[in-house]
């Protein structure tokens, strides 16, 4: 029995050093210190990521249901605004569908942009974001808005290059609204 054995423990720290348990104690409780920190910080990180996961599938699914029942409700709305030919009836639903989308996809960006800057600064990322957010939702909007009065003025300069062509073969002024005062 009077055979002891002697048990050393080497821990190798990250630059390739190492430390002995009987001569450098402190040190090797430093380095375990650091690396329990490490690995805690890594499965904190990882229930976030998870948690983020779960808000986007979340969100996805939501966005997925409510894409499909606003889907269905607008065919039988349309469907009964054809069958009795109101014209106006489908015009006002249809100005009202574009506002309530530019509305969806207005919160929905600047959400999106707060979640992410929450996630990446915490509340001061969250206020950056939000700013960001609006700005881009505000660019959208000037930008759609311009397209759409260009698109308007690309359509009556056609229309009117026609009139104009269709008023030159029938023989009438294209100046003086009489005929053949032009030609």
């Amino acid at each position: 029995m009077g055979d002891t054995k002697e048990i050393k423990i080497v821990l190798e720290t990250r630059d390739g050093g190492s430390a002995s348990s009987g001569e450098e104690g402190a040190r090797a409780d430093q380095s375990v210190a650091a690396q329990n920190s490490a690995s805690s910080s890594k499965s904190s990180g990882s229930k976030s990521s998870g948690t983020a996961a779960a808000v986007a599938l979340g969100s996805m699914a939501a966005q997925t249901v409510l894409s499909e029942v606003s889907s269905w409700a607008m065919y039988y709305v349309n469907k009964e605004l054809v069958l009795n030919d109101d014209y106006i009836g489908q015009r006002e639903l249809g100005i009202a569908m574009q506002a309530v989308n530019w509305g969806i996809n207005s919160a929905s960006t600047i959400a999106s942009m707060t979640a992410t800057g929450a996630m990446a600064g915490g509340a001061v990322g969250a206020v950056f974001g939000a700013v960001i957010g609006t700005g881009t939702v505000i660019a959208r909007t000037v930008r759609d808005n311009i397209q759409a009065q260009d698109q308007q003025n690309i359509r009556l300069r056609q229309l009117q290059v026609q009139l104009d062509y269709t008023r030159n073969r029938a023989g009438w002024s294209t100046n003086a609204a009489s005929i053949g005062e032009d030609l």
